[in-house]
């Protein structure tokens, strides 16, 4: 419980420094591997969820949220690769 905790502080980490609202913690190249991964996973959750899913509950509360999430971490990561200021 604890690791998935301080994997996911870590993961909030990596997105306020790639939208350069902290200072640099992590390398660049470290940033921009994890987000795209992140995205990806998040990609996979609102197929999984809006798509694959047979629970009501799980397609009408967590699509939404991966959704939201998902357009989120495209835009960081649009910004961080190709230095776009939204």
């Amino acid at each position: 419980m604890i690791f998935f905790a301080s994997a996911f502080a870590v993961i909030g980490l990596i997105f306020l420094q790639a939208a350069e609202s902290i200072p640099p913690v992590f390398n660049e190249m470290v940033v921009t591997v994890i987000l795209t991964i992140y995205t990806l996973f998040l990609a996979y959750a609102v197929i999984g969820n809006g798509f694959i899913t047979k629970s009501k509950k799980e397609k009408f509360i967590m699509t939404p949220i991966s959704l939201v999430g998902f357009v989120m971490a495209v835009l960081v990561l649009i910004q961080l690769l190709f230095h776009i200021s939204f």
